[in-house]
Protein backbone atom coordinates (compact mmCIF):
# COMPACT_ATOMS: atom_id res chain seq x y z
CA UNK A 1 0.00 0.00 0.00
CA UNK A 2 1.17 3.38 -0.61
CA UNK A 3 0.42 7.01 0.10
CA UNK A 4 1.84 9.52 -2.03
CA UNK A 5 2.95 12.95 -0.34
CA UNK A 6 2.68 15.29 -2.93
CA UNK A 7 -0.11 14.29 -5.41
CA UNK A 8 0.01 17.46 -7.34
CA UNK A 9 3.58 18.27 -5.90
CA UNK A 10 4.21 21.23 -8.45
CA UNK A 11 1.39 23.04 -7.88
CA UNK A 12 2.35 22.87 -4.25
CA UNK A 13 5.70 22.93 -3.81
CA UNK A 14 5.61 26.43 -3.23
CA UNK A 15 2.88 25.84 -0.68
CA UNK A 16 5.01 23.52 1.59
CA UNK A 17 8.02 25.70 1.27
CA UNK A 18 5.84 28.64 2.50
CA UNK A 19 4.95 26.13 5.26
CA UNK A 20 8.49 25.48 5.90
CA UNK A 21 9.61 29.06 6.22
CA UNK A 22 6.66 29.79 8.64
CA UNK A 23 7.81 26.41 10.70
CA UNK A 24 11.33 27.39 10.81
CA UNK A 25 10.39 31.24 11.91
CA UNK A 26 7.97 29.82 14.36
CA UNK A 27 10.34 29.89 17.45
CA UNK A 28 10.58 33.94 16.87
CA UNK A 29 6.80 34.48 15.51
CA UNK A 30 5.52 32.82 19.00
CA UNK A 31 6.48 35.85 20.68
CA UNK A 32 4.11 38.10 19.02
CA UNK A 33 0.14 38.79 19.47
CA UNK A 34 -1.37 38.21 16.13
CA UNK A 35 -4.07 40.29 16.70
CA UNK A 36 -6.71 37.30 17.32
CA UNK A 37 -6.83 37.12 21.37
CA UNK A 38 -5.29 33.91 22.94
CA UNK A 39 -3.84 33.24 19.31
CA UNK A 40 0.26 34.20 18.56
CA UNK A 41 1.53 35.43 15.47
CA UNK A 42 3.32 31.77 14.97
CA UNK A 43 0.29 30.16 15.77
CA UNK A 44 -2.43 31.88 13.18
CA UNK A 45 0.54 31.71 10.29
CA UNK A 46 1.08 28.13 10.89
CA UNK A 47 -2.26 27.13 10.95
CA UNK A 48 -3.01 29.65 7.18
CA UNK A 49 -0.32 27.85 5.50
CA UNK A 50 -0.89 24.29 7.49
CA UNK A 51 -4.55 24.62 6.41
CA UNK A 52 -3.65 25.65 2.63
CA UNK A 53 -1.22 22.35 2.69
CA UNK A 54 -3.95 20.24 3.83
CA UNK A 55 -5.88 21.29 1.16
CA UNK A 56 -3.69 19.67 -1.44
CA UNK A 57 -3.50 16.40 -0.06
CA UNK A 58 -5.70 13.73 -0.89
CA UNK A 59 -3.55 11.17 1.13
CA UNK A 60 -1.89 12.52 4.61
CA UNK A 61 0.22 9.62 5.77
CA UNK A 62 0.16 9.54 9.52
CA UNK A 63 3.04 6.78 10.23
CA UNK A 64 6.06 9.02 11.60
CA UNK A 65 4.04 10.92 14.14
CA UNK A 66 1.88 7.89 14.96
CA UNK A 67 3.85 8.02 18.60
CA UNK A 68 2.76 11.35 19.21
CA UNK A 69 -0.46 10.61 18.24
CA UNK A 70 -0.91 7.79 20.48
CA UNK A 71 0.08 10.60 23.25
CA UNK A 72 -2.39 12.98 21.92
CA UNK A 73 -5.08 10.38 21.88
CA UNK A 74 -4.61 8.92 25.47
CA UNK A 75 -4.01 11.68 26.83
CA UNK A 76 -7.42 12.99 25.37
CA UNK A 77 -9.15 10.45 26.59
CA UNK A 78 -7.45 10.56 30.49
CA UNK A 79 -7.98 13.71 30.55
CA UNK A 80 -12.25 13.19 29.76
CA UNK A 81 -12.23 10.56 32.49
CA UNK A 82 -10.45 13.14 34.77
CA UNK A 83 -12.83 15.75 34.37
CA UNK A 84 -15.49 13.24 35.01
CA UNK A 85 -13.66 12.16 38.20
CA UNK A 86 -13.24 15.72 39.65
CA UNK A 87 -17.00 17.02 38.27
CA UNK A 88 -15.65 20.31 36.93
CA UNK A 89 -14.08 21.36 33.67
CA UNK A 90 -12.19 24.52 33.01
CA UNK A 91 -12.39 26.81 30.15
CA UNK A 92 -8.77 27.14 30.40
CA UNK A 93 -8.48 23.53 30.21
CA UNK A 94 -10.34 22.77 27.27
CA UNK A 95 -8.40 25.58 25.27
CA UNK A 96 -5.02 24.12 26.31
CA UNK A 97 -6.76 21.23 24.95
CA UNK A 98 -7.49 22.52 21.69
CA UNK A 99 -4.57 24.20 21.35
CA UNK A 100 -2.52 20.89 21.83
CA UNK A 101 -4.42 19.49 19.11
CA UNK A 102 -4.14 21.71 16.97
CA UNK A 103 0.02 21.01 17.35
CA UNK A 104 -0.03 17.67 16.83
CA UNK A 105 -2.26 18.39 13.80
CA UNK A 106 0.77 20.81 12.46
CA UNK A 107 3.86 18.18 13.20
CA UNK A 108 1.46 15.49 11.06
CA UNK A 109 1.07 17.81 8.09
CA UNK A 110 4.62 18.94 8.63
CA UNK A 111 5.49 14.88 8.44
CA UNK A 112 4.02 15.15 5.01
CA UNK A 113 5.45 18.19 3.17
CA UNK A 114 8.62 19.68 5.34
CA UNK A 115 11.46 20.20 3.00
CA UNK A 116 14.80 19.64 4.84
CA UNK A 117 16.98 21.31 2.01
CA UNK A 118 15.04 24.61 1.90
CA UNK A 119 14.30 24.62 5.93
CA UNK A 120 18.20 24.04 6.60
CA UNK A 121 19.44 26.63 4.32
CA UNK A 122 17.12 29.11 6.19
CA UNK A 123 17.66 27.91 9.63
CA UNK A 124 21.26 28.62 8.90
CA UNK A 125 20.99 32.18 7.87
CA UNK A 126 18.81 32.76 10.82
CA UNK A 127 21.23 31.03 13.09
CA UNK A 128 24.38 33.07 11.39
CA UNK A 129 22.54 36.33 12.12
CA UNK A 130 21.25 35.23 15.52
CA UNK A 131 24.30 34.42 16.83
CA UNK A 132 26.34 37.80 15.03
CA UNK A 133 23.49 39.84 16.75
CA UNK A 134 23.79 38.26 20.11
CA UNK A 135 27.74 39.32 20.02
CA UNK A 136 26.56 42.52 18.91
CA UNK A 137 24.50 43.08 21.36
CA UNK A 138 27.16 42.45 24.05
CA UNK A 139 29.52 44.57 22.69
CA UNK A 140 27.48 47.38 21.87
CA UNK A 141 26.01 46.96 25.59
CA UNK A 142 29.36 46.58 27.31
CA UNK A 143 31.25 49.65 25.40
CA UNK A 144 28.05 52.18 24.94
CA UNK A 145 25.63 50.82 27.75
CA UNK A 146 23.00 50.75 25.11
CA UNK A 147 20.86 48.00 24.33
CA UNK A 148 20.12 46.55 20.85
CA UNK A 149 16.36 45.88 20.34
CA UNK A 150 14.99 42.34 20.39
CA UNK A 151 11.64 43.33 19.39
CA UNK A 152 12.26 43.16 15.35
CA UNK A 153 8.57 42.88 14.09
CA UNK A 154 5.67 45.73 14.57
CA UNK A 155 3.24 43.06 16.04
CA UNK A 156 3.11 43.61 19.83
CA UNK A 157 5.01 41.23 22.22
CA UNK A 158 3.08 38.07 23.73
CA UNK A 159 4.60 38.94 26.64
CA UNK A 160 4.48 42.35 28.12
CA UNK A 161 8.59 43.35 28.16
CA UNK A 162 10.29 46.15 26.62
CA UNK A 163 13.65 47.53 26.39
CA UNK A 164 12.88 49.68 29.54
CA UNK A 165 12.36 46.58 31.36
CA UNK A 166 16.00 45.13 29.97
CA UNK A 167 18.04 48.01 30.78
CA UNK A 168 16.42 48.52 34.25
CA UNK A 169 17.41 44.73 34.87
CA UNK A 170 20.64 45.19 33.41
CA UNK A 171 21.62 47.76 36.04
CA UNK A 172 20.67 46.24 38.82
CA UNK A 173 21.87 42.81 38.03
CA UNK A 174 23.95 42.24 34.65
CA UNK A 175 22.71 41.93 30.90
CA UNK A 176 22.01 39.35 29.13
CA UNK A 177 21.77 39.31 25.61
CA UNK A 178 19.03 37.44 23.79
CA UNK A 179 19.17 38.48 19.85
CA UNK A 180 15.62 38.40 18.77
CA UNK A 181 14.01 36.65 21.71
CA UNK A 182 12.87 38.16 24.61
CA UNK A 183 14.51 35.38 26.28
CA UNK A 184 17.85 34.09 26.61
CA UNK A 185 16.88 30.45 26.85
CA UNK A 186 14.57 31.19 24.12
CA UNK A 187 17.72 32.23 21.92
CA UNK A 188 19.37 29.15 22.98
CA UNK A 189 16.35 26.80 22.08
CA UNK A 190 16.54 28.03 18.43
CA UNK A 191 19.76 27.92 18.31
CA UNK A 192 20.80 24.18 19.41
CA UNK A 193 19.77 22.75 16.77
CA UNK A 194 21.38 24.43 14.17
CA UNK A 195 24.96 23.50 16.32
CA UNK A 196 24.22 19.97 15.74
CA UNK A 197 23.54 20.10 12.50
CA UNK A 198 26.50 22.33 12.06
CA UNK A 199 28.78 19.67 14.11
CA UNK A 200 27.15 16.56 11.80
CA UNK A 201 27.12 18.54 8.47
CA UNK A 202 24.56 20.46 7.27
CA UNK A 203 24.47 18.49 4.02
CA UNK A 204 27.31 16.51 4.13
CA UNK A 205 27.26 14.19 7.56
CA UNK A 206 30.84 13.95 7.08
CA UNK A 207 31.62 17.81 7.63
CA UNK A 208 31.88 19.91 10.50
CA UNK A 209 30.98 23.65 9.87
CA UNK A 210 33.48 24.86 12.88
CA UNK A 211 32.79 28.75 11.97
CA UNK A 212 29.40 27.78 12.58
CA UNK A 213 30.10 25.72 15.24
CA UNK A 214 32.55 28.75 17.00
CA UNK A 215 29.76 31.43 16.68
CA UNK A 216 26.89 29.46 17.74
CA UNK A 217 28.02 28.38 20.75
CA UNK A 218 30.03 31.63 21.35
CA UNK A 219 26.32 32.89 21.22
CA UNK A 220 24.67 30.77 23.51
CA UNK A 221 27.56 30.89 26.23
CA UNK A 222 27.15 34.84 26.06
CA UNK A 223 23.33 34.91 26.70
CA UNK A 224 24.06 33.58 30.19
CA UNK A 225 21.39 30.95 29.72
CA UNK A 226 21.81 27.85 31.73
CA UNK A 227 19.79 25.32 29.27
CA UNK A 228 21.75 26.69 26.48
CA UNK A 229 25.18 26.55 28.16
CA UNK A 230 24.58 23.03 29.35
CA UNK A 231 22.62 21.71 26.70
CA UNK A 232 25.07 23.09 24.43
CA UNK A 233 28.06 21.24 26.23
CA UNK A 234 25.91 17.88 25.79
CA UNK A 235 25.56 18.17 21.85
CA UNK A 236 29.44 19.09 21.91
CA UNK A 237 30.26 16.07 24.32
CA UNK A 238 27.89 13.63 22.87
CA UNK A 239 29.43 14.74 19.05
CA UNK A 240 33.28 14.34 20.12
CA UNK A 241 32.18 10.50 21.58
CA UNK A 242 30.48 9.56 18.27
CA UNK A 243 33.95 10.81 16.30
CA UNK A 244 35.81 8.42 19.40
CA UNK A 245 33.81 5.98 18.61
CA UNK A 246 34.39 5.88 14.78
CA UNK A 247 38.05 6.15 15.09
CA UNK A 248 38.10 9.62 13.74
CA UNK A 249 40.49 12.71 14.63
CA UNK A 250 40.30 16.10 13.88
CA UNK A 251 42.19 16.62 10.56
CA UNK A 252 44.35 19.78 9.21
CA UNK A 253 45.85 22.60 10.42
CA UNK A 254 42.77 24.98 9.68
CA UNK A 255 40.42 22.55 11.69
CA UNK A 256 42.82 22.09 15.03
CA UNK A 257 43.30 25.84 14.89
CA UNK A 258 39.42 26.36 14.77
CA UNK A 259 39.08 23.42 17.77
CA UNK A 260 41.71 25.16 19.80
CA UNK A 261 40.00 28.38 19.43
CA UNK A 262 36.77 26.29 20.76
CA UNK A 263 38.32 25.25 23.24
CA UNK A 264 39.90 28.79 24.09
CA UNK A 265 36.11 30.15 24.37
CA UNK A 266 34.94 27.38 26.93
CA UNK A 267 37.82 28.24 29.47
CA UNK A 268 37.76 32.00 29.03
CA UNK A 269 34.02 31.75 29.28
CA UNK A 270 33.93 29.25 32.29
CA UNK A 271 37.23 30.92 34.51
CA UNK A 272 37.01 34.25 33.21
CA UNK A 273 33.21 36.25 32.88
CA UNK A 274 31.26 36.91 35.94
CA UNK A 275 28.34 36.16 34.72
CA UNK A 276 28.53 32.83 33.38
CA UNK A 277 29.55 31.49 36.65
CA UNK A 278 25.99 33.01 38.40
CA UNK A 279 24.36 30.84 35.32
CA UNK A 280 25.82 28.12 36.59
CA UNK A 281 24.67 29.24 39.87
CA UNK A 282 20.66 28.94 38.59
CA UNK A 283 21.51 25.24 38.69
CA UNK A 284 23.59 24.87 41.38
CA UNK A 285 22.63 27.06 44.20
CA UNK A 286 18.76 28.04 43.15
CA UNK A 287 16.51 25.04 44.30
CA UNK A 288 14.88 27.98 46.70
CA UNK A 289 11.18 28.32 46.65
CA UNK A 290 10.07 30.25 44.24
CA UNK A 291 13.34 30.14 41.91
CA UNK A 292 12.68 29.78 38.31
CA UNK A 293 14.67 26.82 38.33
CA UNK A 294 13.18 25.25 41.59
CA UNK A 295 9.87 26.08 39.75
CA UNK A 296 10.34 24.35 36.09
CA UNK A 297 12.54 21.79 37.35
CA UNK A 298 11.97 20.10 41.10
CA UNK A 299 7.91 21.26 41.40
CA UNK A 300 5.92 19.53 38.61
CA UNK A 301 6.94 16.29 40.43
CA UNK A 302 6.77 17.50 44.15
CA UNK A 303 3.11 18.41 42.96
CA UNK A 304 2.68 14.83 41.65
CA UNK A 305 3.78 13.23 44.74
CA UNK A 306 0.75 14.97 46.71
CA UNK A 307 -1.54 13.93 44.09
CA UNK A 308 -4.72 11.26 45.18
CA UNK A 309 -3.78 7.48 43.71
CA UNK A 310 -6.57 7.62 41.12
CA UNK A 311 -5.14 11.19 39.83
CA UNK A 312 -1.67 9.57 39.97
CA UNK A 313 -2.44 7.03 37.41
CA UNK A 314 -4.74 8.86 35.28
CA UNK A 315 -3.69 12.66 36.11
CA UNK A 316 -4.95 15.67 36.83
CA UNK A 317 -6.26 16.65 32.88
CA UNK A 318 -4.63 18.37 30.31
CA UNK A 319 -3.94 21.95 31.08
CA UNK A 320 -5.50 21.31 34.57
CA UNK A 321 -2.56 21.65 36.43
CA UNK A 322 -3.04 24.66 37.89
CA UNK A 323 -6.87 24.47 38.48
CA UNK A 324 -6.21 21.52 40.87
CA UNK A 325 -3.13 22.37 42.68
CA UNK A 326 -5.26 25.76 43.65
CA UNK A 327 -8.68 23.96 44.56
CA UNK A 328 -7.19 21.21 46.46
CA UNK A 329 -4.21 23.23 48.20
CA UNK A 330 -1.45 21.56 47.19
CA UNK A 331 1.26 22.98 48.45
CA UNK A 332 5.23 22.41 47.59
CA UNK A 333 8.57 23.52 49.22
CA UNK A 334 9.10 24.99 45.53
CA UNK A 335 5.96 27.23 45.12
CA UNK A 336 6.83 31.01 44.39
CA UNK A 337 4.66 33.52 47.27
CA UNK A 338 2.75 34.15 44.64
CA UNK A 339 -0.71 31.98 43.71
CA UNK A 340 -2.02 33.15 40.38
CA UNK A 341 -2.90 30.27 38.08
CA UNK A 342 0.28 31.51 35.98
CA UNK A 343 2.61 30.47 39.32
CA UNK A 344 0.30 27.17 39.84
CA UNK A 345 1.36 26.15 36.03
CA UNK A 346 4.90 26.26 36.39
CA UNK A 347 6.74 23.15 35.65
CA UNK A 348 8.64 21.38 33.01
CA UNK A 349 7.27 19.46 30.09
CA UNK A 350 8.23 16.35 31.22
CA UNK A 351 6.19 16.60 35.11
CA UNK A 352 3.48 18.79 32.99
CA UNK A 353 2.68 15.28 31.38
CA UNK A 354 3.25 13.44 34.30
CA UNK A 355 0.64 15.65 36.02
CA UNK A 356 -1.56 15.80 33.55
CA UNK A 357 -1.71 12.16 32.07
CA UNK A 358 -0.77 10.55 35.33
CA UNK A 359 1.74 7.07 34.84
CA UNK A 360 -0.46 5.81 31.83
CA UNK A 361 0.13 9.12 29.77
CA UNK A 362 3.72 9.17 30.77
CA UNK A 363 4.25 6.05 29.71
CA UNK A 364 3.32 6.73 26.03
CA UNK A 365 5.46 9.85 26.46
CA UNK A 366 8.35 7.90 27.09
CA UNK A 367 7.90 5.62 24.30
CA UNK A 368 7.45 8.91 21.98
CA UNK A 369 11.25 9.87 22.99
CA UNK A 370 12.11 6.12 22.55
CA UNK A 371 10.92 6.53 19.09
CA UNK A 372 12.93 9.56 18.36
CA UNK A 373 16.12 8.11 19.56
CA UNK A 374 15.70 4.72 17.96
CA UNK A 375 14.54 5.83 14.25
CA UNK A 376 16.85 8.51 13.73
CA UNK A 377 20.47 9.19 13.42
CA UNK A 378 23.24 11.66 13.14
CA UNK A 379 21.97 15.12 13.75
CA UNK A 380 18.57 13.91 14.10
CA UNK A 381 19.06 11.99 16.91
CA UNK A 382 21.12 14.38 18.70
CA UNK A 383 18.51 16.90 18.33
CA UNK A 384 16.00 14.25 19.04
CA UNK A 385 18.36 13.46 22.43
CA UNK A 386 18.24 17.38 23.14
CA UNK A 387 14.67 17.55 23.08
CA UNK A 388 14.20 14.80 25.56
CA UNK A 389 16.35 16.65 27.92
CA UNK A 390 15.02 20.10 27.63
CA UNK A 391 11.40 18.60 28.20
CA UNK A 392 13.01 18.13 31.87
CA UNK A 393 14.15 21.49 32.10
CA UNK A 394 11.66 23.73 30.30
CA UNK A 395 8.06 23.65 29.38
CA UNK A 396 8.06 22.54 25.89
CA UNK A 397 6.00 19.75 25.95
CA UNK A 398 2.60 21.27 25.18
CA UNK A 399 3.96 24.47 23.73
CA UNK A 400 4.62 25.75 19.77
CA UNK A 401 8.49 24.96 20.11
CA UNK A 402 7.00 21.31 19.99
CA UNK A 403 6.20 22.00 16.35
CA UNK A 404 9.59 23.09 15.54
CA UNK A 405 11.90 20.51 17.02
CA UNK A 406 9.71 17.59 16.25
CA UNK A 407 8.97 18.90 12.53
CA UNK A 408 13.36 18.91 12.28
CA UNK A 409 13.44 15.36 13.72
CA UNK A 410 10.62 13.59 11.77
CA UNK A 411 12.42 14.81 8.74
CA UNK A 412 15.28 12.74 9.65
CA UNK A 413 13.13 9.64 10.60
CA UNK A 414 14.02 6.27 9.39
CA UNK A 415 11.37 4.21 10.50
CA UNK A 416 11.59 0.49 9.76
CA UNK A 417 8.10 0.45 8.35
CA UNK A 418 8.87 3.17 5.82
CA UNK A 419 11.35 3.59 2.93
CA UNK A 420 11.69 7.01 1.79
CA UNK A 421 12.10 7.53 -2.12
CA UNK A 422 11.81 10.82 -3.39
CA UNK A 423 8.23 12.52 -2.81
CA UNK A 424 6.76 8.92 -2.00
CA UNK A 425 5.72 7.42 1.42
CA UNK A 426 6.01 3.33 1.17
CA UNK A 427 4.07 1.31 3.62
CA UNK A 428 5.84 -1.73 3.58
Amino acid sequence: MSATIGLKQKSGYSTYKLYTLILVLSPILRQYKSGIPGVTLAELTLGITGLLVFGKEFKISFNKALPLIYLWFIGVFLSLNSYFFQQCIYFESVSRLIRFSFYVFLVVIATNCFQLSYALKILKILSIAVSIYIIGQTIVYNILGVILPFKILLFPLWNDIDTGYMLNFASKYYFRPSGVFVEPGYAAQFLLPSLAFSLFGWRNEEKVDYKCVVLIFTAMILTTSAQGIFLGMFVLGVFLMYKIRKNEKFTGVYEKLLLIALILILLVAFFSLDYIQLAINKVTGEVRAGSSFALRVYRGFAVFAQLPVIYKIVGVGHGNMGNFVLANDIITKYDSAKTTLDYADYSSGLSTVLVSYGIIGFLFLIAMYISLVRNTKGAFRLIGMTFIIMSFVANISFSVLIVFYLSLIYSGYTDRNVKLHNSKVVLL
